[in-house]
């Protein structure tokens, strides 16, 4: 093959364009849904600062987990389509940390974002203070599409 100095040139050009975000990838794709929040909670109140603190000094935590998550869209962005699950990892550094099982969805007054949530509340006992809870979540909608992955890290006091 024969290649001329001018194709070599051009050739590079796309390329730096394409790596450098200079070309973009068209606007009209389906998206998945989208986890908005994950937020953490206990009666003593949210993980507001990084850190969550149990209802009484020496009690177990009883932290509520929600999921908020926003549904996937056509092309247009005209259809939504609505998230089916939500799978959900909760690790510690102080140990082993209870499966909550299947996360059930309930969709907001406006139709358009949904809460997940275990049917029971995590609790981990007080031997956790100190320690670091992270909770990582990822949704899938009704096309199988799946969403971003959302994280929070919080110590509990």
């Amino acid at each position: 093959m024969n290649f001329s100095l001018r194709s070599v040139r051009t050739a590079s050009l796309l390329v730096a364009l394409g790596i450098t975000g200079c070309i973009g990838v068209p606007e009209n794709v389906e998206k998945g849904p989208r986890v908005s929040s994950v937020e953490l909670s206990t009666p003593a109140g949210s993980a507001g600062g990084g850190s969550l603190r149990a209802e009484t000094d020496g009690q177990p935590y009883v932290i509520k987990v929600v999921v908020a998550v926003e549904p996937g869209t056509d092309t247009d962005g005209d259809q939504k389509f609505a998230p089916q699950r939500v799978e959900v990892t909760i690790g510690s550094t102080g140990g082993s940390v209870p499966n909550l099982g299947t996360f059930v969805g309930s969709t907001s007054d406006d139709g358009y974002s949904y809460a997940f949530e275990p049917s029971q509340p995590l609790t981990l006992p007080a031997s956790q203070k100190g320690k670091t809870l992270s909770v990582r979540a990822v949704a899938t909608d009704s096309r199988g599409l799946r969403s971003n992955l959302a994280a929070v890290e919080v110590t509990l006091e």
